[in-house]
C-alpha cells in the first residue's frame, strides 16, 4: 500500500521545476537537471509532461490563477477603495510569502513562454491588472481621468509590488513589507492624482 503522504512523480516534477526555474532561471535548467533533482530518469519525464515549455506555462498559469482567485476572494469583503488597495497589497504579500518561487516565475519568466502560451498568460495577467486599475480609479475619484494616467498608476503599482517585494527581502523584515509597500502605492496614486488634477 502506498503512503498517502508520498507525492506523485508529477507533483515532484512540478515542485522541482518551480524551485529550479525560480533559483536558476528557466533557460539555465535542462530536463536532465530536473530529472536528477527529482530523482527520476530523464526519459521518464515525458510520461508526466509534454515539454519543458508546457511545464513552465503550467506553473505560471497555475500561479497567476491562484493569485487572481485569492485576490478576488479577499476583495469581496472590502467596500472602500483604500481598504481594497490595502487588501490587494496584503493578498499579494501573502501569496509571495507562501509561494516565493511561484512569484519569482511570474515576475521574470514570461519572456520564456511561447507566443501562444504568452497570449493565454496575458489574458489572466490582464484580469489581475484590471482589478488594481478599478481600485485606483475609485481612489483617484476624478471624473475625466485619462486612460494613460490610470494605466501609468496601475503599471507603477504592479511593478513596485513585484520588484520592491524582491528588493525589500534583503533589507526589511517580512512583517514590515506591508506598510512600506502601501506607502509606495499611495505615493504613486497621490502623484497621479495631482498630475491628473
Amino acid at each position: 500500500m502506498t503512503d498517502p503522504n508520498e507525492k506523485s512523480a508529477r507533483d515532484r516534477i512540478l515542485e522541482g521545476a518551480c524551485e529550479l526555474f525560480s533559483i536558476h532561471g528557466y533557460q539555465a535548467i535542462g530536463l536532465r537537471d530536473l530529472a536528477d533533482h527529482v530523482g527520476i530518469k530523464a526519459g521518464s519525464l515525458y510520461h508526466h509532461i509534454e515539454s519543458k515549455q508546457s511545464l513552465l506555462f503550467e506553473l505560471m498559469e497555475d500561479a497567476i490563477s491562484e493569485l487572481l482567485y485569492c485576490t478576488r476572494l479577499n476583495l469581496r469583503r472590502k467596500a472602500q477603495a483604500h481598504e481594497r488597495l490595502n487588501c490587494f497589497i496584503d493578498t499579494f504579500l501573502d501569496f509571495k510569502r507562501s509561494s516565493s518561487s511561484r512569484t519569482n516565475l511570474l515576475s521574470r519568466e514570461q519572456i520564456n513562454l511561447s507566443s501562444e502560451h504568452a497570449s493565454q498568460f496575458n489574458s489572466l495577467k490582464n484580469e489581475y491588472i484590471q482589478i488594481l486599475s478599478d481600485i485606483i480609479k475609485d481612489l483617484l475619484k476624478i471624473n475625466q481621468l485619462s486612460p494613460l494616467t490610470l494605466s501609468m498608476a496601475t503599471d507603477a503599482v504592479i511593478g513596485m509590488l513585484f520588484n520592491q517585494a524582491q528588493w525589500l527581502s534583503t533589507e526589511v523584515k517580512s512583517s514590515d513589507h506591508s506598510p512600506v509597500l502601501k506607502r509606495f502605492a499611495y505615493g504613486i496614486v497621490a502623484t497621479m492624482n495631482s498630475e491628473a488634477a
